[in-house]
C-alpha cells in the first residue's frame, strides 16, 4: 500500500502548514543523521508523519526509524549505544533509570486520557468482578510485567478495597487477550487498542479503566535517549522534540488522514484504524502528566528510590 494514498492534498498540506511552525533559519548544510528505535503503535503516528512530511529534514535531522519488537528491546539498544533516540513506556524507563541506566526524556509519545481510555483491562460479561476483593486469589493477564498495566490493576485493586498483592499476574500478549476472557481462564486480562476496540466489538467483555486509577491524564510512553547523548547532542535532541510536538499537533487533528500511512507502515488492517479510538501524544514534556506514574511506580515498588518529574526530564 502507497502510504500517500491517505488523502494526498490534506496530508501534503498539514506538512505546509506545520513546517511554517518549525522552519528555523540556518545556512545550508547537511543533515545530522540520526538512528531511532520504536515498536509499531499508533503511538508512532507523528514520528511517521514526520518523515513523511519532511518536518524532521527541514529541522536538520536526517532520521532512520527502524521498528524493533517491544518497549524494552528498544530500551536495551538505546542503552548500548545501537541507536541514539528510542520509544518505550513511561514505567519501563523509570525502572531502568531506578536501577542506573541514565535514560532522559526528550518528547512526550502516548498520553492516557480517562476520557477516551485506549488501554485497560477486559472482563468477562458475566464476570462477578465489582470490586477490589474480587480480584484476590485469582489470576489475571497483563501485557508485560513491570509496566502500566500491572501498575494500574495494582492502583485500582488497592482504591477498591483490595489487596494488590493478592492477585497473582501472568503475561498474556494482545493478540491473546480476549480469548483468554472469553475462556476463563484469567479475571481480566490488559488489553490495548486496536485490539481493546475488537474485543469490545464481540459485546462479550466490557472495559474496567483500571489505567484511570493511577490518574485521569498522564503520559503512557516517551521519546528518549541517554543522558550523555543529550549532554553531548542537545541540538539534536532540541530539533527531535520540535519535530515530534508540530507532528503531534497535527496527527491529534487529523487522524482520519493518519489511518492508512499507520496501515501501511504497522502492517495492520486500515479498517481498525479507522473504527478504533487513536491514540492521543503529547506536545510537550508536561511534568503533570509524569508525576502520577513516578508517584503510582514508587508506591508500588517498581522503583526504590522517589523522584521528581523534572529530575528525568533533559534540559
Amino acid at each position: 500500500m502507497n502510504v500517500w494514498n491517505l488523502s494526498r492534498s490534506g496530508f501534503l498540506a498539514g506538512g505546509a502548514a506545520v513546517a511554517a511552525v518549525v522552519a528555523t533559519k540556518r545556512p545550508a548544510q547537511a543533515a545530522t543523521a540520526v538512528a531511532v528505535a520504536a515498536s509499531p503503535a499508533d503511538d508512532l503516528t507523528p514520528v511517521v508523519y514526520a518523515l513523511q512530511s519532511g518536518l524532521f529534514t527541514r529541522n536538520g535531522l536526517d532520521v532512520h526509524l527502524d521498528k524493533l519488537t517491544s518497549g524494552s528491546a528498544v530500551a536495551a539498544a538505546v542503552a548500548s549505544g545501537a541507536y541514539a533516540i528510542g520509544k518505550s513506556s513511561l514505567t519501563g524507563l523509570l525502572t531502568a533509570r531506578d536501577k542506573g541506566i541514565p535514560f532522559t526524556l526528550i518528547a512526550p509519545a502516548a498520553i492516557y486520557d480517562s476520557a477516551t481510555a485506549v488501554g485497560g483491562f477486559i472482563v468477562a460479561n458475566d464476570s462477578t468482578v465489582r470490586t477490589g476483593h474480587d480480584f484476590e486469589n485469582q489470576v489475571a493477564a497483563v501485557s508485560a510485567f513491570g509496566d502500566i498495566g500491572q501498575l494500574s490493576l495494582q492502583a485500582w485493586i488497592a482504591q477498591h478495597n483490595g489487596n494488590p498483592a493478592a492477585v497473582k499476574l501472568i503475561e498474556v500478549p494482545n493478540a491473546a487477550a480476549l480469548a483468554a476472557v472469553q475462556e476463563h481462564r484469567v479475571i481480566a486480562a490488559e488489553v490495548a487498542d486496536p485490539f481493546l476496540s475488537a474485543a469490545i466489538g464481540t459485546h462479550t467483555v466490557y472495559q474496567l479503566k483500571t489505567y484511570s486509577a493511577v490518574a485521569s491524564r498522564f503520559a503512557i510512553t516517551a521519546w528518549f535517549t541517554t543522558q550523555t547523548y543529550a549532554d553531548q547532542h542537545p541540538d539534536v535532541v532540541h530539533a527531535f522534540a520540535r519535530s515530534v510536538a508540530a507532528a503531534s499537533t497535527y496527527t491529534n487533528a487529523h487522524h482520519d488522514a493518519t489511518a492508512s500511512m499507520m496501515a501501511a507502515y504497522t502492517g495492520q488492517d486500515v479498517s481498525l484504524l479507522e473504527h478504533m479510538t487513536r491514540t492521543l501524544t503529547g506536545v510537550t514534556l508536561d511534568p503533570a502528566l509524569i508525576q502520577p506514574v513516578i508517584d503510582a511506580c514508587f508506591a508500588y515498588k517498581l522503583i526504590a528510590h522517589p523522584l521528581m518529574a523534572s529530575d528525568v526530564i533533559a534540559r
